[in-house]
């Protein structure tokens, strides 16, 4: 399979081209320029979560064989102190046709006692590595001003700013230190400034929480591309994004993600934001599924913004459906935040709302609640009740050496209430510190 995207490329690239050739030899190079950053990302995370165990096991009706007790999950004592380094390299006019992309991306743990873990993927005991390093890069073909065609390996993590619009399914953005990426292809076309159509093939993904690169793959193990398509239209007070996401054997997904802002006459701005996603197994994947598991779910999810002076507050639902565990499928996409309670459990309801203040440009803090009603699992037999509070702090240097040193400081204390087949009460923390630094080289 992945010679076939190797295939297209040279294709692609050859036609490129042949259509671009005239315009080479006609049009001079233009100034090249490069640049060169560096990005820190050093994250402190201190928890203590048991719905980090998982919801264990269960038998064909339903009945727990484990608790989170019995099973004295490891993963729920999390003290990890880690570094991330993202190199970045890029050119513009390097050809009137022809750009390029370089990165080496690495994570590093710096501390975790024994006795906790840092994180599943940087955990001895879990056979992973103490420390991973990503790299990669990108051809960027442009036989146009408003056509691009990226081969290789290239970032998908609009948060990281690898890619310039948030584009449903496609883009993710990872909480975690390392950007994630994929490798294939990947088509942009931009009829006019706001408008922009986005299509691609990858056979090959990682970062977030994956240690490698590893293959689009079929529950059976075999490897199946992946297909993207979508449109996004951008303005600063607009934008909606339409995308779906076909693999065989495994996924059809579809996304809608919408926000409307304004200023009303009295200065005080509102936004709203609408998101809805449909996904559903196919083929193998579907097949594979527990009797009486759903094979499809949902999404559907809103907030609401207000502001005027030093000022917000927001408010915001969420409602999935089915939770399914394969194809790819991710269903945590809601608006109600909160950094450890699960918001895609089964038919689960979230509910949040929250105000802060900016002090001034260097300082905010906000603080914001959460309420959730689900189920633990598909079997439906044990009622999950939860709440939650979060309170943010941020910090950014706006002058001096420090200059673009920014800081987040997420304090949680969350509860769950589990009622049914499993009775238990779940009382936990989480505290996370993350401190992030960009350096422009060139």
């Amino acid at each position: 399979m992945k010679s076939i995207i190797v295939n297209k490329g040279i294709l692609a690239s050859a036609i490129t081209l042949i259509l671009t050739n005239s315009a080479i030899a006609s049009e001079p190079v233009g100034e090249l320029d490069q640049s060169l950053t560096l990005k820190l990302h050093n994250e402190l995370r201190v928890a203590d979560r048991p719905s980090a165990c998982g919801d264990g096991d269960y038998d064909s009706d339903g009945n727990p064989n484990t608790t989170p007790i019995d099973r004295n999950c490891k993963s729920a004592d999390v003290k990890a102190w880690v570094q991330g380094a993202m190199l970045d390299y890029e050119t513009e006019n390097l050809l009137p046709w022809l750009d390029v992309q370089a990165y080496g991306y690495t994570v590093q743990k710096l501390w975790s006692p024994s006795s906790a873990t840092s994180r599943f993927y940087l955990d001895e005991s879990s056979g992973s590595a103490e420390s991973f390093s990503l790299f990669g890069g990108s051809l960027n073909f442009k036989p146009t001003d408003n056509v691009e065609l990226k081969l290789g390996r290239f970032g998908v993590d609009m948060g990281h700013g690898t890619i310039d619009h948030a584009v449903p399914l496609l883009e993710y953005s990872s909480i975690r230190t390392m950007p994630y990426m994929r490798e294939g292809a990947m088509l942009r076309y931009s009829p006019t400034e706001n408008s922009h159509f986005y299509g691609a093939i990858t056979n090959r993904f990682g970062g977030g929480y994956y240690t490698e690169m590893v293959d689009e793959s079929v529950a059976n193990g075999d490897k199946s591309e992946r297909y993207f398509s979508a449109y996004v239209y951008d303005e600063s007070m607009k934008h909606f994004g339409l995308g779906m996401s076909y693999q065989g054997d495994v996924s059809v997904q579809a996304q809608m993600n919408t926000d409307y802002a304004w200023i009303n006459n009295d200065k005080s701005f509102i936004k709203l934001d609408g998101r809805a996603f449909y996904g559903s197994l196919i083929g193998y994947t579907k097949d594979a599924q527990p009797l009486g598991k759903d094979d499809s779910t949902y999404v559907v999810s809103g907030q609401i913004t207000y502001a005027k002076g030093n000022m917000f507050a927001n408010a915001g639902f969420g409602q999935v459906g089915s939770r399914i565990d394969a194809g790819g499928i991710d269903t945590d996409i809601g608006f109600p935040f909160d950094m450890s309670i699960s918001r895609n459990y089964q038919n689960t309801t979230s509910f949040s709302t929250g105000a802060g203040y900016n002090f001034n440009e260097n300082w905010m803090a906000m603080l914001s609640l959460v309420k959730t009603d689900g189920d633990l699992n598909y079997h439906e037999t044990t009622e999950v009740d939860g709440v939650g509070a979060n309170l943010v702090i941020q910090h950014k240097f706006t002058q001096g050496s420090l200059k673009g040193v920014s800081t987040q400081l997420i304090v949680n204390k969350a509860m769950e209430k589990r009622t049914g087949v499993v009775n238990e009460d779940l009382d936990y923390y989480d505290i996370n510190l993350d401190i992030k630094y960009t350096f422009n080289i060139m």
